[in-house]
């Protein structure tokens, strides 16, 4: 079960076609109505905004991860329905290479080698990171 919200055009009660829309990464299913939910309903869509696992309720509240498969989350929204249709803007490809892009260097070229003095010094700074309650908030909310 996931927590979301349903917006139609106000004096409509006539079926519509139906955007599904939802953020990446820690957005939420309210930030989502402001991305695409209004100019959805203001086109006369009926639009499907929700927190999937790993975002706003369902990882403040129920706990629930992020997940790889993101395709199993969508499927529960009409995925499978023969009518939807489907854009999608995908997010990272890799996040180990936006990790390597936003650590130094020398740090990001031992990582793929697994090197144990590196992988210590990168864990050391990570985990003091998370505990500073502004600069660790990322890192926190993506685990």
């Amino acid at each position: 079960m996931l927590h979301g919200y349903v917006f139609r055009a106000v004096d409509d009660r006539a079926p519509r076609p139906t955007l599904i829309g939802n953020g990446g990464y820690d957005s939420t299913a309210e930030e989502s109505y402001f991305f695409s939910g209004a100019a959805a309903v203001a086109r006369r869509y009926t639009c499907i905004v929700f927190d999937g696992p790993g975002q706003g309720a369902a990882i403040i509240e129920d706990g629930m991860v992020f997940r790889p498969d993101w395709e199993a989350v969508i499927a529960a929204g009409g995925q499978r329905e023969p009518r939807v249709a489907c854009i999608a803007d995908p997010g990272e490809f890799s996040l180990f290479e936006e990790l390597k892009s936003r650590i130094p260097a020398f740090v990001a070229r031992e990582l793929r080698d697994g090197r144990p003095l590196v992988l210590t010094l990168l864990n050391l700074i990570l985990r003091r990171k998370m505990r500073h309650t502004t600069a660790g908030w990322g890192l926190r909310r993506s685990l």
